[in-house]
């Protein structure tokens, strides 16, 4: 059993203004801690980076459709002892998408 919780601190940069309604693209990006429970054997942190595109489209003046997408960068987990002879730990890829709703104060 493998588990991993992530960490991440992303600084977000607006970057094209589609029409006036305040649609828009941006740009995210940041590090991340990863921290990896593994089933007999030590938990293990890993150091990464996260970088991502979001779309932001108004749905009402209050809320606002959310879209985005990236990858991740980190050290892996695993260590040559914990993998069979044939095997070798790597950098771990990863991408992910998101889709949601935010509410403006």
């Amino acid at each position: 059993d493998v588990r991993q919780w992530a960490i991440s601190a992303l600084v977000t940069v607006p970057s094209l203004h589609i029409g006036k309604g305040g649609a828009g693209l941006s740009l995210a990006a940041g590090p991340a801690l990863g921290f990896w429970s593994l089933t007999g054997s030590a938990n293990r942190t890993t150091i990464g980076g996260i970088a991502a595109v979001e779309f932001a489209a108004p749905i009402t003046p209050d809320w606002r459709l959310l879209a985005s997408g990236g990858g991740s960068l980190s050290g892996s987990p695993f260590e040559a002892s914990d993998l069979p002879a044939e095997f070798e730990p790597s950098t771990l890829w990863s991408g992910q998408v998101g889709l949601g709703v935010q509410y403006a104060f």
